[in-house]
């Protein structure tokens, strides 16, 4: 095996691995989120809450499926005349800083998801509802608790 076909299994595997990511990624800000803020509205739980524990994940979703992966998947079709990927993660890099967010609110997201799975029902029913739901999808390795 060549550097150049070793890089481009690396690339392969990258863009696999965004595709999955983005469909995961999907699932949790469109089915997830959006179910459980429909319900908060109804007046179930505070929608304030449904928003800390997904923090900025509708920003995350948002640059990997509309920049990240268009720009691999670009990439790899144009693999012939432009084979690296290197400029792409170069380029995008300063957007990661959004995870920051997202990871240091985690731990307080997870106690909360917990806290009111066990002292709100409805917020139970619909988690448990959305996964049998999930179940279904190509991507059901998503588990909410």
């Amino acid at each position: 095996e060549t550097n150049e076909q070793k890089l481009h299994k690396i690339a392969s595997e990258l863009l696999l691995t965004e595709r999955a990511y983005v469909s995961r990624l999907n699932l949790l800000d469109q089915v997830f989120y959006c179910k459980l803020l429909e319900e908060a509205n109804r007046g179930s739980f505070p929608a304030e809450t449904v928003n800390k524990i997904f923090s900025n994940i509708s920003s995350i979703n948002a640059f990997h499926s509309k920049f990240l992966l268009p720009e691999l998947e670009k990439r790899m079709q144009e693999w012939e005349t432009t084979p690296r990927i290197g400029d792409i993660l170069q380029k995008l890099a300063p957007f990661l800083k959004m995870y920051g967010e997202y990871v240091k609110g985690f731990d307080n997201a997870v106690e909360l998801v917990k806290n009111m799975t066990e002292r709100v029902p409805q917020f139970k029913a619909v988690t448990e509802e959305i996964q049998v739901i999930v179940h279904f999808f190509p991507c059901s390795q998503v588990n909410f608790s």
